[in-house]
């Protein structure tokens, strides 16, 4: 959630640390990580924490949206598709909405990235018309105006840019 909304150190640091403490999985420091760009380390936690059986298949998911943000930043783009897709197949056999939806942010954020961006805008429009609880909709609104725009789809940018600053 922390890639999500672009505040890895700011909030939700009790409640995650919690969990995954709770898990076996890492402590404060460690969840921290991502925010100050030591990205192989959360590779490393990511490979750890999917390592053995996780009991929470959202925790399982998070795992897999971090790992795949961290390759994205990396440049490792096909790994990163790969790992995001994991992360979607898992939330699509969960069922519930608000993870599909995330998740739909979380691929066509690293889609974006990776430069494939008519599928981009796709997926990031399929996760703007689900639950939007665990992202950023004005986040999802700016990536997406940008995958429209690099694909060429000038109409489709505009209107994302036109009902922005209403979210």
């Amino acid at each position: 959630q922390f890639f999500r909304r672009q505040r890895w150190q700011d909030r939700g640091q009790p409640r995650c640390q919690h969990r995954l403490a709770g898990a076996g999985r890492a402590d404060h420091q460690e969840v921290m990580t991502a925010g100050r760009g030591d990205f192989e380390r959360v590779l490393t936690l990511a490979e750890r924490a999917l390592s053995g059986p996780v009991s929470v298949p959202t925790l399982e998911g998070y795992v897999h949206a971090a790992r795949a943000y961290a390759l994205s930043r990396l440049g490792r783009h096909p790994e990163a598709i790969a790992a995001v897709e994991q992360e979607v197949r898992l939330f699509e056999r969960y069922g519930q909405d608000d993870f599909e939806s995330a998740a739909a942010f979380d691929s066509g954020s690293i889609l974006l990235a990776a430069g494939d961006f008519a599928v981009a805008a796709d997926r990031l429009a399929d996760a703007l018309a689900g639950s939007c609880r665990h992202f950023s909709v004005p986040l999802a609104r700016l990536r997406r105006a940008e995958a429209c725009i690099r694909c060429g789809a000038l109409a489709e940018a505009e209107e994302e840019l036109t009902v922005l600053p209403f979210e």
